[in-house]
């Protein structure tokens, strides 16, 4: 499995693609949060929230390049247990439409 993005909120740096922290909308920064708690990409709690909806039927990965696909395909074994479902749905309860 890929490794998670790894940051510290304090310094506001993170260590994938030397990305800043600061550069991030709030609802981004809310999830990448959830997703270092529980050792997740964003890509791969996305994927596996959506698997995790009754009404979907199938998920369509949004692998672009080659390195995405294997994170991409990863996210089949992760399963979210009723606690990350429930953080990720206070986040959205919060922010319902991050992208007017």
């Amino acid at each position: 499995m890929p490794k998670p993005y790894s940051y510290d909120l304090r310094r506001k740096v993170i260590s994938k693609d030397t990305l800043c922290l600061t550069s991030l909308p709030m609802w981004r920064l809310l999830y990448v949060e959830i997703t270092h708690k529980y050792g997740l990409t964003p890509a791969q709690m996305a994927l596996a929230y959506v698997r995790s909806r009754w009404f979907v039927t199938s998920t369509i990965i949004g692998a672009t390049t080659m390195a995405q696909l294997p994170e991409n395909l990863s996210s089949i074994e992760v399963e979210l247990d009723e606690g990350m479902i429930k953080e990720i749905d206070e986040v959205h309860a919060r922010i319902p439409n991050p992208t007017p």
